[in-house]
């Protein structure tokens, strides 16, 4: 029988039962045996007694254990280890050792356990035998020795029986070591290792040991009453004792001593005593207590010195350094608090034991070091006072504050990985504490209201991407990824912060929070938030966000529900208790923005959630009849337009579309009697109807492309007929809110957003029905009614003026100011909405701009102008009024800001359709026109390559536009001494426009837009990083390329003198007739990218064409010589000095002594351009200064500026005069080198008397060559 072992759930009498079965059945064998394997040895080692295997064994064994093996006194051998065991037992003689009383055992009844010495190594015996040895020396008394006996009852008599110092279950064991060790050292050992103490302790620990001799003196607390005069007798008669004890100790002390040394020791000590107690008496003083509360709670009566301390008052902070910046400190709100303020009271919580306790508030590293916190609330406040900070931070409180960006100082703190560790808490305050910080982190508020700002402008439905650029070639990318790999989450984190969330798996635990926590309101908002912005990141964030299962799901189902007519409250849903089931405009916005950044996202919306439905349901319905707040469903209203919008633009819910007409022709009547454009409390209103005309105009334009890509009716969902009845409202509209902004003196940006949105779609409805309309005539009244009327009477109206006055003012490209995201770290781009130092918005997407309204009026204009030719005489001279031509004008000549900016993108769109609503006419202004094109081309965003290619076709590269030019120049800038000296320059720029067509396309090659097409179902999101198409030098471009494919050693093909040619003559073009486009590129740079078509090819400048144009665009471009300098920042150059040297290497190889190579090498060694570029041709490319043969009536530049100043470079002018002297530079073959060396050196002799014109005189009194040396020392003579 085998008993059981107690099983889960048995309770205790099963447990004695189990031990009664046990002691009845004792012999039970047990489950477990122990067999042994050698089977029964007799004592000697063999089986039978034969001892055989014993031998055997006895052979096998090692060395080293037959040299353990001792001999014990009956002569059989054993092991050392074993003696105590098998050896003889003797009585050990203890007569010779004293008596000594045994120590009080433990309390606990087991042995003290004791701790060996560290200090001790494996030497021959292991540390525990040493250990054991040191304990049992410790306490063993030699015979011969007695006297050691009587120090050791001396100590104990002198230091008591117990120690003061020491507290608990080893005090006597550490007590009695102490009295041992004391007794065999001599008192001058004693004294040696006292002052090693005390010199060693710091002196409050030293304060404190001494005071636990003494505690009568720490406790001087006041006491009443009967209750204690019992401890006040004990404490007497403490002190009396201790005193007596002291005195004792003293004495033994100083009977070895020296006086004189006593005396200094006894001083040090009363003077530390003094001291000490002084501090404490005056903490003691400025801390009241109350002497009745000493008993009432545990260890009251303990007076605790160090605590009170905290009890005193506020320390003053040391004084403001005005030199030296300090750390900042904020309140809970996120405020930066001022330096020292005495208004903040120490009941406010922001006084505390840091480092500056007298500085009210929490730096950043405290808060952090709260954030680890064991306590939930210190935890939570700290987070939340993190995420005010955030907040105030990018609204741009403090922009001006810091020395170094506080969001950059953050996320190198890994701010982004501690507030990650924070959502993973479970308790609901911190997990929403965690989301607000977070939000506040990732999400930025200014940028999104500013894009939903725009909403409804043209083109405003796309969206941008704000993702970190990483600047690398295509064939790196891949390995790029792999390396993105290898890296950690925090390094991922600093380079690209919404990546470093991404790794951390944050979409999962999001959706966990709103599937299984379900928080609250402002929990699920910020949730929302945070999940916006990571769509806003890049196309793969969004497949992320598309491809997590149950997410997309789980946000419809819970926060934007169909049936939500039954919510109950009418309160906001940031102040409801639980906002599921409730419509959010969050998650309206949250799958706008993700159906912006993907097709295919848009198109699940669609087919697995119905999202039409949930659109129609949010639209139809009146916001008056809701429990929501009216504002609150407006907002869902707004967004479902938008989105709708969206859906459109990927021709989607298109039949949706038409079942909404009656809603939306309903709509469209309300806004026609209801809305006032000129009424400043219509914002809702302005808004709404921007949106109603922007998704009827996103309807037209999906119209249109079906239209022209289905070839049957039948797979036409969105006929363009269905649209004739909404265009007589919206014209209606059109002339009453023109006739208002016309009598009104006040103007809303939303108002002009409202005009804007109704000319985009009014444009896009008459060339929509251009081809299908049945009386042209009727559609041609319309349209001479609303802009040959309504539009041109505008135009010449007072208000009209008024407006374009503010239109510089609010320009993003004139805007001198800085854009907010110089606040941003590279880590976590934003758009820069709010400017720096946060009191502006952009400035197009202020009050008074016009630019919202000049889009869509120019839209309705020009497509207006291609149906009705008349149109155009009419309205140019109205439209483009002094403001706009100053404005124009200023755009051409000044230096252009905020070209990377998302929020340009308006006033860019609105230049483009100004210069396309003046194409091919004749206007007072169309040389003002065409410069302003050059300047707008290389501002068009990458992704608008179509854009940029009808710009080039239609009017940049436009013959047109130069007739003009040409006869001007021709007249007044053609001189007879240009005639001879180069081919009549009128006559190159007449052939250079004759090549424009063929210009163009080496341009259009260039850059790549040959095969570019309108494809209007492209993705809706954009990169915003403001990654324009063309650079300001973009007309160099070719030129560029051609050096950077590398083949300066090769000749010339004839693509590439193609290229060239082209190239040049465009330049060629734009230096004699368009000089004013070229201001904003310094003449440094032109010189240095023309220097490059020398590098693009061996024997490409022999070109006499190319020749041709490179001595007249030199030509040109020296006429601003001064200007020139090497020194400065050249885009595209890292190295002047290596361009140069490349140059000086070519030169050399291929150029057989060209002498407009050799113009360009010239033109760096005038001497304000220093010495350095001098000593690199003199002195490391000795062979051009034989082919250099320009001679000096030919020189481009003035020769003065090669002769003057003098040089100085003493290493130069050696060179010089070596040069001289070997006759490597001589005048018959450097003429220009050689007047060069022989002026400086000859004229330092003069100007100079020093070491160095000495020097140079001796030198050139030994020169064999008399002819120079005459020529050195009689220059100028």
């Amino acid at each position: 029988m085998k008993l059981s072992r107690p099983k889960l759930g048995e309770c205790e009498a099963d447990l004695l039962r189990q031990e009664e079965e046990f002691l009845r059945n004792k012999n039970v064998s047990s489950s477990a045996k122990l067999v042994n394997k050698r089977k029964g040895l007799d004592n000697d080692g063999s089986e039978d007694g034969s001892g055989s295997q014993s031998d055997s064994f006895k052979k096998n064994r090692s060395k080293y254990a037959l040299s353990r093996k001792t001999v014990n006194t009956t002569g059989s051998t054993v092991s050392s280890g074993s003696l105590s065991v098998l050896g003889e037992i003797k009585e050990k003689n203890v007569g010779h050792f004293p008596i000594v009383q045994p120590t009080a055992t433990s309390q606990s009844g087991f042995p003290q356990v004791f701790y060996r010495d560290k200090t001790l190594k494996p030497r021959g015996k292991s540390i525990f035998s040493q250990q054991v040895a040191k304990l049992e020396g410790s306490i063993k008394t030699d015979k011969s020795e007695p006297e050691k006996v009587n120090k050791l009852s001396d100590s104990r008599q002198i230091f008591g029986d117990q120690s003061f110092i020491v507290s608990g279950t080893e005090a006597d064991v550490v007590h009695e070591e102490n009295l041992i060790r004391l007794s065999r050292m001599s008192h001058e050992e004693i004294m040696s290792e006292q002052q090693k103490l005390m010199s060693s302790l710091d002196p409050k620990v030293l304060q404190f040991i001494l005071s636990r001799r003494n505690p009568s003196k720490n406790a001087s607390v006041d006491t009443k009453g009967d209750e204690n005069m019992t401890g006040i007798h004990e404490e007497c008669d403490e002190s009396q004792m201790e005193t007596e004890e002291t005195e004792t100790i003293n004495t033994l002390l100083t009977e070895t001593q020296p006086s004189s040394q006593l005396n200094s020791e006894m001083e040090t000590e009363e003077a530390f005593t003094a001291h000490t107690t002084t501090a404490d008496t005056d903490i003691l003083h400025a801390v009241p207590l109350v002497s009745e509360s000493n008993n009432k709670w545990l260890h009251m009566d303990v007076v605790e010195v160090e605590k009170l301390k905290w009890m005193s008052e506020i320390p003053e902070p040391p004084p403001l350094p005005s030199d030296k910046a300090y750390a900042a400190r904020f309140d809970f709100q996120g405020m930066l608090l001022p330096y020292a303020d005495e208004s903040l009271d120490v009941n406010k919580g922001l006084h505390h034991h840091g480092e500056e306790p007298g500085r009210p508030g929490y730096t950043l590293q405290e808060l952090f070091q709260l954030t680890r916190s064991s306590v939930l609330q210190q935890r939570v406040l700290s987070i939340t006072t993190i995420a005010n900070i955030l907040e105030k931070t990018k609204s741009g409180y403090y922009d001006k504050c810091m020395e170094e960006p506080l969001l950059k100082v953050m996320l190198d703190s890994d701010i982004l990985l501690l507030l990650r560790f924070s959502l993973d808490d479970n308790m609901e305050t911190m997990v929403t504490a965690s989301l607000l910080a977070l939000r506040n982190l990732l999400w930025n508020f200014p940028d999104e209201v500013c894009l939903d700002r725009i909403l409804g402008c043209k083109r405003a439905i796309e969206q941008p991407t704000i993702e970190v650029k990483i600047e690398v070639k295509p064939e790196k990318k891949e390995e790029l990824k792999d390396e993105e790999k290898e890296l950690k989450d925090y390094e991922i984190a600093r380079v690209d912060t919404i990546k470093g969330a991404l790794r951390t798996d944050i979409i999962l635990r999001l959706r966990y929070i709103l599937e299984t926590l379900k928080p609250g309101p402002k929990a699920v908002i910020a949730a929302l938030e945070i999940l916006t912005r990571i769509a806003r990141h890049s196309h793969e964030s969004v497949l992320a966000i598309a491809s997590c299962p149950r997410l997309i799901s789980i946000i419809v189902k819970n926060f934007l529900p169909k049936d939500w007519r039954l919510i109950v409250g009418g309160t906001k849903p940031q102040d409801m208790t639980s906002v599921y089931g409730v419509p959010l405009v969050e998650a309206l916005k949250f799958v706008r923005v993700l159906a912006s950044g993907s097709r295919n996202a848009a198109s699940d919306l669609c087919s697995l959630y119905q999202m039409h439905d949930v659109l129609i349901s949010y639209i139809s319905i009146d916001p008056r009849e809701c429990a929501l707040p009216q504002s609150e469903a407006l907002r869902l209203s707004l967004q479902s337009l938008y989105l709708w919008q969206t859906l459109l633009a990927y021709n989607l819910a298109t039949q949706t579309f038409m079942d909404m007409y009656p809603v939306l022709m309903r709509l469209l009547q309300f806004h026609l009697h209801c809305t006032s454009a000129s009424d400043e409390i219509s914002t809702f209103a302005h808004e709404h109807g921007a949106a109603l005309f922007s998704l009827i105009n996103q309807a037209i334009i999906i119209a249109k492309h079906q239209r022209i890509v289905h070839q049957t009716r039948s797979s036409i969902t969105l006929p363009v007929e269905h649209f004739s009845s909404y265009i007589t409202p919206a014209e209606m509209c059109a002339e009453k809110w023109l006739s208002q902004l016309m009598q009104t003196d006040k103007f809303t940006f939303s108002g002009f957003k409202l005009l804007s949105a109704n000319f985009c779609c009014l444009a896009n409805m008459y060339s929509c029905c251009q081809n299908m309309a049945n009386d042209m005539v009727s559609q041609l009244e319309q349209i001479e009614k609303l802009v040959g009327s309504k539009i041109a009477s505008f135009l010449q109206s007072v208000n009209y003026g008024n407006l374009t006055k503010d239109i510089k003012r609010t320009s993003c490209l004139l805007y001198k100011g800085f854009s907010g995201t110089r606040r941003d770290p590279e880590a976590l781009p934003s758009l820069g909405g709010l400017l720096w130092g946060g009191q502006k918005v952009t400035p197009i997407l202020q009050a008074s701009s016009l630019f919202p309204f000049f889009g869509g009026l120019t839209c309705l204009l020009r497509d207006a102008f291609s149906i009705h030719k008349g149109l155009c005489a009419k309205i140019c001279t109205s439209f483009i009024n002094e403001n706009m031509v100053n404005y124009l004008s200023d755009l051409v000549t000044q230096k252009l800001n905020f070209v990377n900016h998302w929020f340009t993108r308006i006033e860019i769109f609105f230049l483009c359709d100004l210069l396309f609503l003046f194409h091919n006419k004749d206007t007072n202004f169309s040389s003002l026109l065409h410069n302003l094109s050059v300047k707008v081309v290389s501002l068009i965003p990458t992704n608008d390559k179509l854009l940029m290619k009808q710009l080039l076709k239609k009017i940049v590269f436009n013959p047109h536009y130069f007739r003009d030019a040409l006869v001007s120049y021709g007249i007044k800038n053609v001189t007879l001494d240009a005639v001879k000296t180069i081919s009549p320059i009128s006559q190159l720029l007449q052939e250079c426009i004759n090549n424009l067509e063929s210009i163009y396309h080496c341009y259009e090659e260039a850059f790549g837009i040959v095969s570019v097409t309108e494809d209007i179902l492209n993705v809706m999101s954009l990169t915003s990083n403001g990654e324009r198409s063309l650079s300001d030098d973009w007309m160099y471009a070719p030129i560029i390329r051609l050096n950077e494919s590398g083949s300066s050693g090769n000749p010339a093909n004839n693509s590439v003198v193609h290229i060239a040619t082209a190239c040049l003559e465009w330049i060629l073009i734009l230096e004699y007739l368009r000089p004013s486009v070229l201001t904003s590129i310094n003449i440094t740079t032109r010189y240095c990218h023309l220097a490059k078509i020398f590098m693009s090819a061996s024997d490409l400048f022999l070109e006499p064409r190319i020749s041709i144009l490179l001595e007249s665009i030199l030509r040109e471009m020296l006429q601003h010589n001064s200007e020139i300098d090497f020194k400065s920042c050249i885009p595209g150059v890292s190295s002047f000095y290596d361009l140069y040297n490349d140059l000086l290497e070519q030169y050399a190889a291929v150029s057989y002594g060209n002498k407009i190579f050799g113009q360009f090498i010239i033109i760096p060694l005038q001497q304000r351009h220093g010495s350095s570029l001098k000593r690199l041709l003199w002195s490391e490319h000795v062979a051009v200064l034989r082919v250099l043969g320009i001679p000096i009536d030919q020189l481009m530049i003035p020769l003065e500026e090669l002769l003057e100043p003098c040089e100085v470079d003493p290493s130069l002018l050696d060179i010089y005069l070596q040069s001289l002297a070997t006759g490597v530079v001589q005048e018959k073959w450097s003429p220009v080198l050689y007047r060069v060396a022989v002026h400086h050196v000859s004229t330092y002799l003069k100007q100079n008397d020093n070491i160095l014109a000495h020097q140079l005189n001796e030198k050139i009194l030994k020169l064999g060559n008399k002819q120079l040396q005459s020529l050195l020392l009689n220059y100028g003579t």
